[in-house]
């Protein structure tokens, strides 16, 4: 990034994929997968995503994970209060490279999180750490959002 583009800033969604793609490739390895419950990656069951080459990853880092949930309560975890009770309201397929998508977690109208990785918890998916973000006005409540991205190895920059 040159020095014009650091003086003017970057914008929310493009901190959100930078930071969810810096999650990716640093969380990808032996401590994702155990987080998983297994010490091998899990393959998608989902179509070939969009630039080609399978994409592997821990379960809970797969759009197939979250669509039969929506509509169900999770628990965030958080330090030093008790846990959040949020209802998945959406998981949407986003446009990009492999597989992105976006969740969108609803808690009450007074609930309050910052910006980092929580501990989120489902009966049916166990506990698995994710990057929430508040998103909105609270209306029907406060939303918070995880963004992932899952891009094929073909297209990560060789290091």
């Amino acid at each position: 990034m040159d020095d014009a583009a650091l003086q003017r800033g970057m914008s929310r969604t493009g901190l959100l994929k930078l930071g969810a793609a810096a999650a990716l490739v640093l969380g990808a390895g032996p401590a994702a997968r155990a987080v998983a419950g297994n010490n091998k990656p899990v393959e998608s069951a989902d179509a070939a995503p969009a630039g080609g080459g399978s994409v592997r990853s821990p379960h809970y880092l797969r759009l197939a994970t979250y669509v039969p949930l929506v509509g169900s309560t999770f628990r965030i975890h958080r330090q030093q209060a008790r846990p959040l009770s949020v209802t998945l309201v959406s998981a949407m397929r986003l446009q990009g490279v492999g597989e992105s998508f976006s969740l969108i977690f609803r808690g009450h109208g007074n609930a309050k999180l910052e910006q980092k990785i929580y501990t989120i918890e489902h009966p049916r998916l166990g506990e698995v750490p994710l990057f929430l973000v508040p998103v909105g006005r609270p209306v029907k409540g406060q939303d918070f959002q995880a963004i992932v991205n899952r891009i094929p190895a073909s297209m990560m920059p060789r290091v």
